[in-house]
């Protein structure tokens, strides 16, 4: 759904290592966005990967929407972080997350 909504068209990889490299090689002329394809790599996965230690380590059920809702949130927070001045709050961003194609082509 993170990638559908950043324009990007998932391919299938066979590893992670696979999944990064194709992920970082997508070209995206916006300076900003290229940004954002970045950090939401890293916020995928790093989600994931604490997803799946909550899940093993403290019993927690798996909530696809919640995990999904904070992907979006570690994004857009991650984002405030850039010198590249994102114009749009953390709160905007989060809310309209699938216009990111659209607010920078």
């Amino acid at each position: 759904m993170i990638a559908a909504y950043l324009g990007l068209r998932l391919e299938t990889q066979q590893s992670l290592r696979q999944l990064y490299e194709w992920w970082m090689a997508r070209y995206t002329p916006n300076k900003i966005r290229k940004k954002l394809v970045i950090v939401s790599f890293f916020a995928v996965t790093w989600s994931l990967w604490n997803k799946r230690n909550m899940m093993i380590f403290q019993n927690q059920e798996f909530d696809q929407d919640t995990l999904y809702h904070t992907i979006k949130w570690r994004i857009a927070i991650w984002s405030k972080a850039w010198k590249d001045t994102n114009p749009y709050s953390t709160e905007e961003s989060v809310r309209h997350f699938n216009s990111i194609p659209i607010l920078f082509p």
